[in-house]
């Protein structure tokens, strides 16, 4: 499949209902609890351990680059080519529904600093779509491979959370956190994006004195990059989707401190508190 906004979110569905059926798409079976912060709604996800601990000891195993199980793609994952640089795949251990991966075609370091060519995927897998992408920089900030790869996911990241990521960003995490933010009205190019990144880049790296470990945002509404000096607290993984109101936990003992504690408490301590 070559890149078609008007039949991508149902070519996606397609191939994930295929992938699910033969078994080739390891999704992570959960249960879902909602808790209110202000006037926002969190989700927790909590792992079906009985059922997925095997499956979670897998999604760690380590690749010694240029080793990658992005190349070649599954097939039974492959959904096609997005440009000339990269492919687009469905995410092999997913939690949510419709998670896709925009992977490099040729292996590239994910820890290194984002290029032009990045964004113009992200501004491709944009059009016509009303989704998230979003990056992890390194292990720190949550990513699991060390080949460049940003994710997608339609929004909302669920029904209860109707706001934005962006604007759920500024509204709740922008005065506890050191967050730059750039609100959009219109999507930008994706020269505009890569120079917008690069500004927030450069301003992240003069607060926090490291510009290596962060979690990227991007949605129609805007920008936010998010510095990261830990990658988990009380054994909770921290990525991208943690500063967007949707978590992943492994037991009851990691659900109950994030109601004990709350969502602020726990991300202060993965990123850096103003």
């Amino acid at each position: 499949m070559r890149f078609d906004s008007s039949r991508f979110r149902a070519f996606v569905i397609d191939k994930q209902d295929k992938a699910l059926a033969n078994q080739s798409l390891q999704s992570f079976h959960t249960t879902r609890y909602y808790l209110k912060i202000e006037e926002s709604i969190i989700l927790i996800r909590m792992m079906d351990k009985s059922l997925d601990s095997n499956r979670l000891h897998r999604k760690k195993r380590s690749y010694t680059p240029p080793e990658s199980p992005f190349i070649p793609p599954e097939d039974d994952l492959f959904i096609g080519s997005l440009n000339e640089e990269y492919n687009i795949i469905l995410n092999k251990y997913n939690v949510c529904e419709n998670h896709i991966l925009l992977v490099t075609k040729e292996f590239e370091y994910q820890n290194t600093p984002l290029e032009w060519k990045d964004f113009e995927a992200a501004w491709l897998s944009l059009q016509g779509s009303k989704a998230l992408v979003f990056y992890n920089s390194s292990s720190i900030a949550g990513a699991s491979q060390q080949h460049r790869h940003l994710q997608w996911l339609p929004l909302p990241l669920f029904d209860e959370l109707n706001t934005d990521p962006i604007i759920f960003v500024k509204q709740y995490l922008d005065t506890h956190l050191i967050v730059g933010i750039k609100e959009f009205t219109t999507l930008p190019t994706a020269k505009e994006l890569y120079e917008i990144y690069q500004n927030l880049l450069s301003r992240l790296k003069s607060q926090c004195k490291q510009s290596e470990h962060y979690n990227l945002l991007l949605t129609h509404k805007g920008m936010a990059l998010i510095p990261r000096h830990s990658s988990q607290v009380e054994g909770i993984s921290i990525n991208s989707l943690a500063f967007c109101g949707s978590l992943f936990v492994t037991n009851e003992q990691q659900k109950e401190y994030i109601e004990t504690k709350g969502l602020r408490d726990l991300l202060k301590q993965a990123a850096y508190p103003v």
